[in-house]
């Protein structure tokens, strides 16, 4: 994928809910089954996540780490 055509990916933090890190527990230790993975991230994900190439999952990873860090830290958010 060229950077002209590259997808940009946004997520909901405010459909994250608490229980969500029990998943983000689970995902991280390789436990979590790939439907409730693809259910969480058509929850969170803007986009249809189901639609979107694999090669996109990073940048989700990465979108979601900096939602989570801002809403857990929202002194760090930039202008603040």
């Amino acid at each position: 994928m060229t950077e002209s055509n590259k997808i940009t990916v946004t997520v909901e933090i405010e459909n994250m809910t608490i229980g969500d890190l029990e998943l983000l527990d689970q995902a991280g230790r390789n436990e979590l089954p790939a439907s409730d993975l693809v259910a969480f991230l058509d929850r969170i994900v803007v986009e249809d996540a189901r639609s979107l190439p694999i090669t996109t999952l990073p940048q989700i990873v990465q979108a979601l780490q900096e939602a989570v860090e801002q809403s857990t830290n929202p002194g760090t958010a930039e202008g603040n």
